[in-house]
C-alpha cells in the first residue's frame, strides 16, 4: 500500500518513516517533509523570514540528502491547493 503524505512523497508509511524521515536535520526539515511547512518558504515568520535564504538554503540540502539516497524527488504545483508548491518523492 502506497501513502500520499501533505508533501506528496509517494512511498509506503514505513519507507518513509525508515528511509526518508530520517535525512532531515533539524525542526525545520523534519516539518517540510512532515507538511507542516510549505516548500516555498511562505510559512517562516516574524524574524525567521528575513533568513529566509538560509531557510531555501536548508530546503535544497534535503533534497540532495534524498537523491544520494537514491530516491528521486522534484517540485510539483498543486493547482487544488492555489499553486502549493509540493515535493514529490519515489524510488
Amino acid at each position: 500500500m502506497t501513502t500520499i503524505y501533505m508533501t506528496h512523497a509517494v512511498l509506503t508509511d514505513s519507507e518513509f518513516e525508515a528511509r526518508i524521515l530520517p535525512l532531515a536535520r533539524g525542526c525545520y526539515q523534519r516539518s517540510l517533509l512532515q507538511g507542516r511547512e510549505y516548500w516555498s518558504g511562505s510559512s517562516l515568520r516574524g524574524k525567521a523570514k528575513t533568513y529566509g535564504v538560509h531557510y531555501y538554503n536548508s530546503a535544497c540540502n534535503l533534497i540532495k540528502r534524498i537523491r544520494e539516497a537514491g530516491y528521486q524527488a522534484s517540485y510539483l504545483y498543486d493547482t487544488e491547493e492555489h499553486g502549493a508548491k509540493k515535493l514529490v518523492i519515489w524510488r
